[in-house]
């Protein structure tokens, strides 16, 4: 299978590929299996909970003893590593992770692009870093609704009206300056410039928004009959008949009240400065644009603090954290089965409402460990990306850009990732795009840890991937390979083991060189579909 992966996605030339050999674009998308071993449930988790693979060690505890798998998982979830992959879960459903945020960085003075690459990176995860601190500190999930605080670093401060300590750095909790009522990420700047607003739509977008979020209430999902006689053109024709059409009435009862509770943060001038202030004066304006009071189906609300209120009262409210945590872990657009959706918000509800509880909830169920059949997940681009850290230390980064973190100056979209907004869903199988791109972060990788490896070897210290480079440790060398970086214990994929070391022998012919046949065969093994589904 390295093999196949590897002359699949190209090697400079090396190796030639026999009839039946080169894998198929059916090959490359997400298999269907029966069940998942402990071993593959294992990975699934580990990779879901940490962005990592489980190491050499916690493979062998669990091929031991397999009961150990679920305090094993339950224990990912205190990992520090958690919190980043709360944000990348989030980042998918919430989509703040864009490049809208650039021309504000150019309006606080920002030119170059090692100034704008953190600063728009930063600015895409205020909502993110409330949603994983609610969560990393065990507080109620109530709170990403009725905080009063927000997350900033010095980076986001530069914009931003909030008490940011001067002279520090990295994420903190901070307050808005300006003003604004307070309600977790409903006051959150970066939420309102990720999700604009026209004069004339008047916060309807934003208030679906709202509803998608935090209620899993789509409007935009609704079937509607329009009647084909309305005149859409005709501002007048089309606020009458909001009132009194019922195809129209039928959402905006409710999206237009939804939507008078944020008319503080619309703005009026061109200029992105402006949206970065809440404006106080402007709150009543509802009475002059949706003309409907302030109110969350049907119950009114006293301002933007008001609303966070009554979401988290909302029984919708949390049987919609239940939704989205199982959609981002199964991969299943929602649960179908009600039983198992009660069983969820049952141990939501019993952990206090936090995420941890939700998570574990969720880990431990039969459709997440794949006992009633599942189809393997592909890795998003951000799990490829800590993957390979992990293994290697390597990150694919351009002066202070992420490259798979941008596409402006970097590769996300062609990597597999979304932009939040024009690719607001990742693919769920390998294309082309993303297959050169593994190539490329899987070449680098390969020479940057065996570079580091061997200078370890020489020093004395601790290589992390290469520990046997003397050609009689070949076989020694494979072995460790396939089971730290596919998880494979060698005693079981022994026909694998023997195909990378019939590959790294063909490279030996071709170049004579070790280092550059260890490193095309790293190069392989991160882009084997064992590396890339779990």
């Amino acid at each position: 299978m390295v093999k196949q992966a590897f002359l699949l996605l190209g090697c400079f030339g090396c190796g030639s590929a026999k009839e039946g050999e080169v894998l198929s674009i059916e090959d490359t998308q997400s298999p269907s299996v029966e069940h998942l071993s402990v071993t593959a449930q294992l990975v699934r988790a580990s990779i879901d909970t940490r962005g990592v693979r489980p190491s050499v060690s916690e493979l062998k505890i669990i091929a031991a003893d397999p009961n150990a798998l679920g305090a094993m998982v339950d224990a990912f979830v205190d990992d520090p590593r958690w919190a980043a992959q709360v944000r990348d879960m989030y980042g998918y459903t919430y989509l703040t992770r864009t490049e809208g945020y650039f021309t504000l960085g150019q309006a606080v003075g920002l030119d170059s692009a090692q100034e704008l690459g953190p600063f728009t990176s930063a600015m895409g995860e205020e909502a993110l870093r409330i949603l994983s601190t609610v969560a990393d500190e065990d507080l109620p999930w109530t709170t990403i609704v009725t905080a009063d605080w927000t997350m900033a670093n010095e980076q986001t401060a530069m914009a931003l009206p909030v008490d940011y300590p001067v002279g520090e750095t990295g994420w903190k909790r901070a307050h808005y300056t300006d003003g604004r009522p307070t309600a977790g990420v409903l006051s959150g700047t970066n939420m309102w410039i990720r999700f604009t607003s026209t004069v004339s739509n008047f916060n309807r977008g934003r208030a679906n928004a709202i509803s998608r979020l935090l209620l899993c209430n789509d409007y935009l999902e609704r079937e509607i009959e329009l009647d084909r006689s309305l005149n859409l053109i005709d501002a007048e024709a089309t606020a009458e008949a909001i009132k009194s059409n019922p195809g129209c009435n039928a959402c905006h009862s409710s999206l237009d009240p939804l939507g008078s509770n944020l008319f503080g943060f619309m703005h009026m001038h061109d200029g992105a400065i402006e949206l970065t202030t809440y404006h106080g004066e402007r709150e009543n304006w509802w009475k002059y644009g949706t003309q409907a009071a302030p109110a969350l189906f049907g119950t009114p609300t006293q301002g933007l603090s008001g609303l966070g209120t009554a979401i988290a009262a909302d029984p919708r409210f949390r049987s919609c954290a239940v939704e989205q945590v199982f959609s981002g872990l199964v991969e299943a657009p929602s649960i179908e089965d009600t039983d198992r959706l009660l069983t969820h918000l049952a141990d939501f509800e019993a952990g206090g409402l936090t995420l941890r509880a939700l998570v574990r909830s969720v880990l431990r169920s039969a459709a997440y460990r794949g006992e009633t059949g599942v189809m393997s997940k592909m890795v998003r681009s951000e799990q490829y990306a800590s993957q390979i850290e992990d293994l290697t230390g390597y990150r694919m980064t351009y002066v202070d850009y992420d490259l798979l973190q941008s596409d402006l100056i970097g590769i996300r979209l062609l990597a597999g990732g979304v932009d939040g907004v024009n690719v607001t869903q990742a693919p769920i199988n390998l294309n082309a795009t993303m297959a050169l791109a593994h190539e490329r972060i899987a070449e680098a990788a390969a020479w940057t840890v065996l570079a580091a490896d061997r200078a370890a070897l020489l020093d004395g210290g601790t290589p992390r991937l290469f520990t046997h480079l003397n050609p009689t440790d070949v076989r020694a060398q494979i072995e460790y390979l396939h089971q730290r970086v596919l998880s494979h214990e060698p005693a079981e994929h022994i026909a694998a083991i023997d195909d990378s070391e019939a590959l790294f022998s063909e490279l030996m012919a071709i170049s004579d060189d070790p280092e550059a046949a260890w490193s095309a065969l790293l190069s392989a093994l991160f882009r084997d579909p064992d590396f890339l589904f779990y």
